[in-house]
């Protein structure tokens, strides 16, 4: 089963959950603006994924490209988990 959490910066605390679960990680570095390269990315590994995490992320300049990822992940009907602070939903997987 192929697990997207979308692109994470380097510094976030996502990426290092997601670097400790395992999980593969799309990433941009910290405190830099989610690049065409990075998103074209991450979008070709959303339609090889089989379930999307998502979190209540705070939308900003830096990486406001997840949400057309998400849009996406709708738009292909993909299985999408959301996660907030209950890590219980994390066991769907």
């Amino acid at each position: 089963m192929m697990l997207l959490l979308a692109i994470l910066h380097k510094n976030d605390a996502d990426y290092f959950i997601a670097e400790a679960m395992g999980v593969k990680i799309i990433e941009e570095e910290a405190y830099k603006k989610i690049s065409k390269e990075t998103f074209e990315e991450a979008l070709k590994e959303l339609k090889n994924s089989d379930v999307v995490v998502y979190t209540d992320f705070p939308i900003g300049e830096m990486n406001e490209l997840n949400l057309k990822l998400i849009e996406e992940a709708k738009n292909l009907k993909k299985r999408m988990i959301f996660y907030e602070d209950d890590i219980s939903v994390l066991k769907e997987i």
